[in-house]
């Protein structure tokens, strides 16, 4: 997809101190367990941008489960990755449920 055909979906600033976790293994939502915290960048209905720090690697179309503040952790899909330095990054997660 062009920048230029990406439907553009507005975005909410997170709450301060408003934290997110992930876990890349987790298979259901009883599996997970907030293992790696990253900050919110910005919230939308379809998905969150984080800023996280991880000697994990991260790939685009990788799944896994998010949960964003106090809300239910959620299954998605890591649709952008950018790498900052050798262990910050950030990603932008797609909700698939």
């Amino acid at each position: 997809m062009t920048v230029k055909n990406r439907v553009r979906i507005p975005r909410f600033k997170p709450d301060p101190g408003t934290l997110a976790f992930l876990d890349k293994s987790a298979v259901k939502a009883e599996d997970f367990r907030p293992v790696i915290p990253a900050l919110i960048l910005n919230e939308s209905t379809r998905g969150c941008a984080l800023l996280l720090v991880s000697e994990t690697e991260y790939v685009a179309g990788e799944r896994g489960w998010v949960q964003v503040g106090p809300l239910a952790p959620v299954a998605g899909e890591i649709r952008w990755v950018k790498k900052l330095d050798s262990q910050i990054f950030t990603i932008g997660f797609m909700f698939v449920e």
